[in-house]
């Protein structure tokens, strides 16, 4: 079943990075003009989940997994 992704989540499998990092490498991955972010913000965010939907059963299986399951924040 399609099940389309809420983009506006606070939680995301990258909330326990923060805690782990320090110094340099926390100022990196914290920087909003970073790579990581800017790829998060300019292609992760804009990909239009609904063109999946046609890969997806509604009679079987579970929702799937979000296209954009890379939230940074």
């Amino acid at each position: 079943m399609f099940k389309k992704s809420d983009k506006n989540t606070p939680g995301n499998i990258f909330s326990g990075i923060p805690s782990i990092l320090n110094g340099n490498f926390l100022k990196q991955y914290s920087d909003t003009d970073g790579w990581h972010n800017q790829f998060h913000k300019q292609i992760a965010l804009r990909i239009d989940e609904s063109v999946f939907k046609v890969i997806y059963s509604e009679k079987t299986g579970a929702s799937n997994a979000p296209v954009c399951v890379c939230q940074f924040w």
